[in-house]
């Protein structure tokens, strides 16, 4: 080798360390955050179908990783751009190219081929990204807890702190709506010498800011079965004594009502529901998804399998995804097409727990008004997030719901086809009518498939689809039509 080829070549070696180590640097900032550049799906708009979902909403560019000759084999390739998967980091699918050295999440043209791969394959990125997920949730639970000990350092501050030998934390109180302490405080004077007056822990009600919920009635000028507050005064108060009331069981009455889409009446249509004990969900089958002869639809193996595992008693919602997760596992291997999902169980105490994949929805009505409602999760308008065996979309992805309810609530969960046709209103002014949980799914379900099938009617949807402005939506243009869908409720009465 003459000295001209060793120069050239100690130079090129010196170019591809830069850009290396300026890659490496990019993706050590990108795991310290712990946060995606950008949330995109695997292959993008690719899988996403769900009515008009080949509509990719603007995405931007990133660079994350640099690539050279020691690259795996590419999933896919076109021109300068490969398509790799992260495995170090995200377990998502980035494409690079090879000229410039920047990488993207979303493909990079139109017509770049679509990523394969085995089902071995998928069940392993799934395996990395859940990983990864498992740790940013983990981050988020250690700065959440620092929080609370700040907050409830600061609390103990203003009321005489956690050191009152009569104070009294009540942990099935706890929930993500707020701590909520309901005592009878009895002040009582047996000693004829009086000791020091102390003062009881304040109740305390801290609004849930994952979902819409009223505030919590002032349990110390009101009394039912559930809460009471009762004040004895004393002259010369001698010690305070804490107890906590049993709460009553909350008895349930459930009641179904699915109505498949008027082209599918003959196989039943695509959505599926499921009432087990004191757990229930509403499985939305997603109607652009391809799907395959002769194998049983992906929504309707998530129900069974969701029914079989949950038992007579309420689930925690780590058990709900948990079980979620089988479901859908099982349902990569033997069924066909995709579903959103929404799950929900509530305890005995009162406690609801709720697990959102998707675009479907629960309420909870007091009083004839929206007291708390899930929070949908989508990808971009008509494009919710789902289940498949080619969907990245997992349950630790879902939004959560946890509230407490009482006596004389009533959940209602329903599908896209109730909540695009129905406000929530008129879902409340059908509740308001008192009649049992089956009559309300029926009606619920009935009066969604009139609306959807009337073209002048003020609809949810229709005033969604009016603000996208996207092309397919032009007969929404106006704000009003229903939407024709597959209708699916669950109504749950509590007492």
């Amino acid at each position: 080798m003459n000295e001209i080829d060793k120069r050239t070549k100690m130079m090129s070696f010196a170019l591809a360390s830069t850009l290396l180590l300026t890659a490496i640097s990019s993706t050590s900032s990108f795991a310290t955050t712990g946060q995606l550049p950008i949330k995109t799906p695997f292959s993008s708009s690719t899988f996403y179908n769900k009515k008009v979902c080949s509509l990719s909403p603007p995405l931007s560019k990133t660079t994350l990783e640099m690539g050279d000759e020691s690259d795996p084999e590419p999933l896919a390739k076109e021109g300068q751009w490969r398509a790799f998967l992260d495995e170090e980091t995200t377990g998502l699918i980035y494409y690079f190219n090879v000229d410039t050295g920047v990488s993207m999440w979303e493909p990079p043209t139109k017509t770049f081929p679509k990523v394969r791969m085995s089902r071995g394959e998928k069940k392993a990125m799934m395996s990395i990204r859940e990983k990864y997920v498992d740790e940013t949730k983990k981050k988020k639970e250690e700065k959440a807890q620092e929080s609370k000990v700040k907050r409830e350092s600061f609390f103990g501050s203003l009321f005489g702190g956690d050191d009152d030998e009569n104070d009294v934390k009540d942990e099935s109180k706890q929930v993500d709506a707020g701590i909520v302490t309901d005592i009878e405080v009895v002040v009582a004077a047996s000693d004829p010498k009086p000791k020091e007056e102390k003062k009881g822990t304040p109740s305390l009600s801290v609004p849930f800011f994952g979902a819409f919920t009223k505030p919590a009635e002032d349990t110390s000028t009101k009394t039912d079965s559930a809460t009471k507050t009762s004040v004895s005064p004393s002259p010369t108060p001698e010690k305070i004594q804490v107890t906590t009331k049993p709460r009553k069981a909350i008895k349930i009455e459930i009641g179904t009502k699915v109505i498949p889409h008027p082209e599918k009446i003959a196989w039943g249509g695509e959505d599926a529901v499921f009432a087990q004990g004191r757990t229930f969900g509403v499985f939305d089958g997603v109607s652009g998804a391809e799907k395959e002869d002769g194998l049983p639809l992906y929504s309707v193996t998530l129900a069974n399998e969701m029914k079989k595992s949950s038992g007579k008693k309420s689930l925690q919602l780590e058990n709900l995804r948990k079980n979620l997760l089988s479901a859908a596992e099982l349902a990569d291997e033997t069924a066909t097409g995709a579903s959103t999902a929404i799950v929900a169980s509530l305890g005995e105490d009162g406690i609801l727990k709720a697990l959102n994949m998707g675009d479907s929805c629960l309420l909870v009505v007091r009083d004839g008004e929206v007291f708390a409602q899930s929070k949908d999760i989508v990808h971009y308008f008509d494009c919710p997030y789902q289940l498949a065996a080619e969907s990245p979309d997992r349950p630790i992805d879902g939004t959560t719901l946890k509230t407490e309810l009482k006596p004389g609530d009533t959940i209602v969960m329903g599908s896209d086809g109730v909540f695009d046709n129905l406000t929530k209103d008129a879902i409340c002014d059908i509740v308001k009518t008192g009649s049992s949980a089956k009559a309300i799914a029926s009606t619920i379900s009935l009066e969604s498939r009139r609306i959807g099938d009337d073209p002048n009617a003020i609809t949810p949807y229709a005033q969604e689809a009016k603000k996208i402005r996207y092309e397919g939506y032009e007969e929404y243009s106006d704000g009003l039509g229903g939407k024709v869908d597959d209708v699916s409720c669950v109504v749950v009465k509590c007492s």
